[in-house]
């Protein structure tokens, strides 16, 4: 028999994470009160603008800290202000770009280089598109950086166009390279997964009028 009941350990260790993720928020929301106490949040006309972008817009502070997002962020992700606020907006990230991500937007406030970046974001139904993300310094009378303005424009349907692009000069140039074109068309099916699908069958049409599978490619080949 398995026994599926929790343990105490296993409940402890949940409640550990509970407790961790409650005091992550509260300092959070703690440095967004010391913000806003000092003035340094947009003001109205700002905010209005920003929200009315089809972008996401965001700002973070000297040390990389973001403390505001417009409307946008908050529609696509599905995150909280709270859950945002930081360096929590990560959390919002593909995996394979998060450590990249960070990494370069670390260096970008740490010595004071440009930020550009492609990457990927979390809808909140769990389906992720690309996005370019940019950031510009704002500087004080001295010359010394107070904040970072930033914005992520979903690119996704432009880059599932040169996707298709490049699968498709690929597929000429395979074509017009062999005579053998049962193996061509199967190597076909191999390039259009996972670029532009998940799964890929090629059929042909037999003189007789029947079909005959080719090939079949799939993204998880398990």
């Amino acid at each position: 028999m398995i026994d599926t009941q929790p343990t105490a350990e296993d409940q402890g260790e949940t409640i550990a994470r509970l407790r961790n993720r409650v005091a992550e928020q509260e300092q959070q929301i703690a440095r967004l009160n010391q913000i806003r106490a000092a003035g340094k949040l947009p003001d109205q006309r700002y905010r209005t603008l920003a929200d009315a972008m089809p972008q996401m817009v965001w700002a973070a502070d000297a040390n990389g800290w973001h403390f505001y997002f417009n409307r946008r962020w908050y529609e696509y992700t599905g995150l909280t202000e709270a859950e945002s606020l930081g360096f929590g907006f990560a959390s919002a990230l593909h995996p394979d770009d998060r450590e990249r991500t960070l990494e370069l937007w670390r260096r970008a406030w740490h010595d004071s280089e440009s930020y550009e970046i492609e990457h990927r974001f979390r809808r909140h139904d769990g389906v992720y598109h690309w996005f370019i993300s940019r950031a510009v310094p704002v500087y004080d009378d001295e010359g010394r950086i107070v904040e970072w303005v930033g914005t992520s424009t979903d690119i996704d349907e432009q880059k599932r166009m040169m996707e298709a692009q490049r699968f498709l000069a690929k597929a000429s140039t395979l074509l017009a390279d062999t005579m053998e074109y049962e193996q061509a068309l199967a190597r076909i099916a191999e390039l259009a997964v996972p670029h532009i699908a998940d799964w890929c069958a090629v059929d042909i049409l037999e003189p007789d009028g029947e079909l005959r599978r080719l090939a079949v490619a799939h993204a998880d080949q398990s």
